[in-house]
This record gives structure tokens, sequence and C-alpha cells, in this order.
């Protein structure tokens, strides 16, 4: 499975303990690698399968994250509701937990769903909640998605 498991295959871990949320990043990993070069099938079962891990762990933290990755796989296979429901559903949890960092991401990953959509109405508020929060500009990592979000809704 490409290379992302290599490490723990070598037993060549980063840090001294293994945690249910480390695995589920390198799931995640795969999955959205899985994702990128278009294997759909292999995505979804490896993007189902963190996410699944992270809720039974009541790893709430980390969830968002998950479902956000899910939901790049439902957008791409146009099912557009499933990827706003998981988006919601990491937006309510990251609300919940203070968690403004996932807040921020669900909001831009909300917004890319509804310019899709081509509701750009919801886009735009998406967008601005986004912006609005706390500190999130000093993060520049998806200042190009945000620009091009931008120019599509303003």
């Amino acid at each position: 499975m490409l290379k992302t498991f290599a490490w723990r295959n070598r037993k060549s871990w980063q840090v001294s303990v293994d945690t249910t949320s480390i695995l589920a990043s390198d799931i995640l990993v795969l999955g959205l690698t899985f994702l990128a070069m278009g294997d759909k099938v292999n995505a979804k079962l490896q993007l189902d399968k963190q996410v699944d891990l992270l809720k039974r762990a009541d790893e709430w933290l980390y969830l968002p994250t998950g479902l956000n990755g899910r939901a790049r796989y439902y957008l791409a296979v146009h099912d557009f509701d499933v990827a706003i429901k998981d988006l919601e559903e990491a937006l309510e949890i990251s609300r919940r937990t203070g968690a403004r960092f996932g807040e921020w991401e669900t909001y831009l990953e909300l917004a890319k769903v509804h310019v899709t959509i081509g509701d750009l109405e919801r886009g735009r508020e998406c967008l601005s909640s986004a912006q609005a929060l706390p500190n999130m500009k000093n993060f520049k990592f998806r200042d190009q998605e945000i620009e091009c979000l931008e120019q599509e809704l303003f």
C-alpha cells in the first residue's frame, strides 16, 4: 500500500507510543493519496476506515479532519449531499470542542462544495466565516486555495 505504512513495517516509529490518532492519520493520508491517483475504490475504503477508527476510539479532536478528508472523496464523486453531511458533522464537533483550526478547515471545505454545486451565496458565507475566525490568517498553506475561492465567489 504505497509507502504510507513503511515506517510501521520497519518499526521505525518517530514517537515512542503509537496511538489511534497516528494510525488514523496514516490511513487518512493513504486514502487521500488514492484519491489523488484516481483510485476512488481504495480511497473510499481507507477514508471510511479512518473515520470509523476515530469514532470507535472516541477521538473527537481528530475526527473533523477525518470527516473533511472523506468529504473530499464525496466531492470528487459528486455525492454533494453526503459531503455536506460529513462537513456539517465536522463543523459541529469542532465548535463543540473549541477546535478553531478544524472549524476553519471545515468552512473552507464547505465553501468549495458550495462553489461546485453553484450555491455561491452559501459559499460566500462559509468563506467569510472561515476568514472571521481569529488567528487563522497566520496559516498560509491554503492561501492559494482561498484566493481561488475568492475569485470564484466575489
